[in-house]
């Protein structure tokens, strides 16, 4: 199995409806198994080539190579957040916020012919503050630069095992309505822009993201599947810093406009 991570992920994150609740749901479900049918029910009728690829149509889809599966698993937030600005003058724009998200995650299932698997959802509170100001000391130069701390707590209602070395050596029961293990992390932004000419500018970034839900993927049996799960006590937040500089050239008396940007990017947690 392996973990992705992608940039900027954290509370916040798009995909909301008004109301701040977002449901997702990958792998690959759906499937239904078809009648069975016997060879005694296949009657090609008279020799008639339309009916007779039809009714041979339907015996071999009456006999599956073999059972069908699905798997899939959700992700139910709800979401509160806020943002605030602040033109403290004309060189400076303050710009704070918050945000709290309440993840229920359901683990993936795997449904056959015979064996159904359920697994209790699990619960985590996700949330960040933030501040950042922009700063334009004159009309080349503007700088970018805050701050942004984020926690992910475990919500009581499940079991979590504890592993060493691929051998489980413990098991963590946390009670409904207790909180179990918090994970903090602080996560500094910088960028800087300068402009060359009228039409060309410069920028150079810095910035460090963490993520607190994974998504695992397993290609290598005969039914692919995606799960999401969170941080526990085995898996820990995804980090990633990426430094980055970029040029910005405008054309045709800006009606185009020409970027091209390269990053350096180094992952902790995968």
């Amino acid at each position: 199995a392996a973990r992705r991570i992608a940039n900027g992920a954290g509370p916040g994150r798009p995909g909301c409806d008004a109301a701040g609740t977002r449901g997702r749901r990958s792998g690959t479900c759906g499937c239904r198994q078809p009648p069975r049918q016997s060879r005694d029910d296949f009657q090609p009728g008279p020799q008639d080539r339309s009916r007779f690829a039809a009714a041979a149509g339907r015996l071999i889809r009456s006999f599956p190579l073999r059972p069908p599966s699905c798997s899939n698993s959700n992700i139910k937030d709800i979401n509160l957040s806020q943002d605030f600005s602040y033109f403290y003058n004309p060189k400076n724009t303050i710009k704070a916020g918050f945000s709290v998200i309440h993840h229920n995650l359901t683990p993936s299932t795997t449904q056959g012919t015979e064996v159904q698997n359920f697994k209790n959802s699990r619960k985590a509170l996700e949330s960040a503050i933030y501040v950042n100001n922009t700063y334009k000391p004159s009309d080349k130069f503007s700088f970018d630069y805050g701050v942004r701390m984020s926690s992910y707590t475990l919500l009581g209602g499940d079991t979590y095992n504890i592993y060493k070395e691929n051998i489980k050596i413990d098991s963590i029961v946390i009670a409904s309505g207790k909180l179990g293990k918090t994970y903090t992390n602080v996560e500094p932004r910088l960028s800087m822009n300068y402009r060359l000419n009228t039409s060309s500018s410069i920028k150079l970034g810095y910035a460090r993201n963490t993520q607190s839900l994974h998504l695992l993927s397993n290609s290598t049996s005969g039914n692919p599947t995606d799960s999401w799960i969170g941080n526990s006590y085995n898996i820990k937040p995804e980090i990633a810093d990426q430094i980055s500089i970029g040029l910005s050239k405008n054309l045709n008396d800006n009606k185009y406009e020409f970027n091209i940007e390269g990053y350096y990017k180094s992952m902790k947690n995968q």
